[in-house]
């Protein structure tokens, strides 16, 4: 909790693959260190070595959770799997108020309040977002007030609830 190191949030990983489960993140945040390196996930900066790696993340809570260039809560270069979770008021400068990711997962979750340039609530860089039964409420950004990707993401979206995200004038 109030986490601030100079790379990145509460916890950075580089195994093949990470399970976050039951868990509660509040308050971290991932500065730009001296070095000019870091600002990635305010909580979770999971950065794998093996080719085909993931995250779950499951009935795991983030709470302002902040990062001065993406994933306000979790930044990843790999697959995300997320369940049963809630994203609540986290930021990035840039992109991914709550999550960054390559392909995302996401069901049963819930994303508000949360913030970024691009993506309030999530931001793909690809190849794919697969969300089911999950609501976005009163996310903002510059671009894709709840959700945003790179050119030819793939988005496929059932039983989703929008309410309320907002895309800012540039």
């Amino acid at each position: 909790m109030d986490n601030v190191p100079g790379d990145v949030g509460a916890t950075y990983d580089t195994r093949v693959s990470l399970s976050v489960i039951n868990v509660s993140f509040v308050q971290n945040t991932a500065a730009i260190g001296e070095d000019r390196v870091g600002g990635e996930g305010g909580a979770i900066f999971y950065r794998s070595k093996v080719k085909h790696d993931q995250i779950l993340i499951s009935n795991t809570s983030f709470l302002k959770n902040k990062a001065d260039l993406q994933g306000g809560a979790v930044s990843s270069r790999s697959q995300i799997i997320v369940k049963d979770s809630y994203f609540t008021a986290n930021s990035a400068v840039d992109s991914g108020g709550a999550i960054y990711s390559a392909s995302i997962n996401l069901t049963k979750c819930h994303f508000q309040f949360n913030f970024a340039q691009s993506g309030g609530a999530l931001f793909s860089n690809g190849p794919q977002i697969v969300v089911s039964h999950t609501n976005f409420t009163n996310n903002l950004a510059s671009a894709g007030g709840a959700i945003s990707g790179g050119e030819n993401v793939r988005l496929s979206c059932s039983f989703c609830y929008f309410n309320d995200n907002t895309v800012l004038p540039r």
